[in-house]
């Protein structure tokens, strides 16, 4: 089998909503990833209020998840990738990723809410303890992240990252929070997702 050769330059461009912008290469022309993804009903408009129930908190809180994970990722990576550029793409996403979390926190917070960090939910039944969201990348698929190495590991880490970013902006599109400082923290994200979504999908044929 002819050796899938990927080459990845990654510049690491801020770009609005906190997003960084990278390009990829791919001397083959034959990296797919995840072609086809669910896209969200559309959500009737909601009344906003400044108020909170145990809906927003759940949301906030599935928020946090997504985002540790990918700090999570991001620390794989940082720690196995031989790619520089790799390593300084997966630093950044690591301290936007943080960023985006502690904004949730931040909100909890303010509510006097309490919450649960990714690394305390216990792992149950060979399957993390964390709650299963479309994009959440299974127990299964970080162990292999972890296990892998060269331009395996780049080519995963893209995929994992490619479903991540669509299915969490898809679920901050169509949960329908109700309190105006999570709706507007949930539109700062989507563009922030959409921005390396956008970059991912503008070189991957």
């Amino acid at each position: 089998m002819k050796k899938l050769l990927i080459t990845i330059i990654i510049g690491a461009v801020i770009v609005a909503g906190g997003g960084v912008a990278f390009y990829i290469l791919n001397q083959n022309n034959d990296l797919k990833i995840n072609p086809s993804l669910s896209q969200p009903e559309p959500q009737d408009e909601v009344e906003l209020t400044d108020e909170h129930d145990i809906l927003d908190i759940s949301a906030a809180g599935i928020r946090i998840t997504y985002h540790q994970q990918a700090v999570e990722i991001a620390d794989i990576v940082i720690a196995r990738s031989d790619s520089p550029a790799v390593r300084a793409y997966a630093q950044q996403l690591r301290a936007d990723e943080s960023s985006e979390a502690n904004k949730y926190i931040e909100l909890l917070n303010s509510w006097d809410e309490t919450y649960t960090d990714l690394w305390d939910f216990p792992e149950v039944g060979g399957c993390h303890g964390y709650p299963v969201q479309p994009g959440i990348a299974t127990l299964p698929e970080m162990r292999e992240l972890k296990e892998l190495s060269g331009e395996e590991l780049n080519r995963k880490f893209l995929v994992i990252m490619l479903t991540h970013r669509e299915q969490s902006k898809n679920l901050l599109k169509s949960q329908g929070a109700k309190n105006r400082s999570l709706v507007e923290l949930d539109q700062q994200s989507i563009k922030y997702h959409e921005n390396d979504i956008a970059n991912i999908n503008a070189v991957v044929p």
